[in-house]
């Protein structure tokens, strides 16, 4: 996209009664619920060898919720809802139901 590109959708988000609808990020698509997403804190152009780009700045660093996997998200919820987990018989440290091992001791369970 090319600042003419942005500038012609906001006019005409503008010209539609949107002008105060806030510009926000998107961090996981196709969500059920709401989108989370992360307000935009300004845009930059680049210099040196970054020159020719404008560069969009999140309030928020979008690496940290785009790096997790949803498996991830799903196991995080679990555990903190104490639905899957237990703790280790050799190691006494928490796990999850589902484990196969144990990633502390290496413990094998059936």
């Amino acid at each position: 996209m090319t600042i003419k590109e942005l500038n012609e959708i906001s006019s005409r988000l503008i010209e539609t009664g949107k002008e105060k609808e806030n510009v926000v990020i998107p961090i996981k698509q196709n969500s059920v619920a709401i989108t989370p997403c992360v307000d935009i804190k300004g845009i930059i152009c680049g210099f040196d060898w970054d020159k020719g780009k404008a560069f969009i700045t999140p309030e928020k660093p979008l690496a940290l919720a785009s790096d997790i996997s949803d498996v991830a998200i799903n196991k995080l919820i679990r555990v903190i809802n104490h639905q899957e987990i237990c703790k280790c018989p050799k190691c006494n440290i928490y796990i999850d139901k589902l484990d196969h091992y144990c990633r502390n001791c290496g413990q094998k369970f059936n």
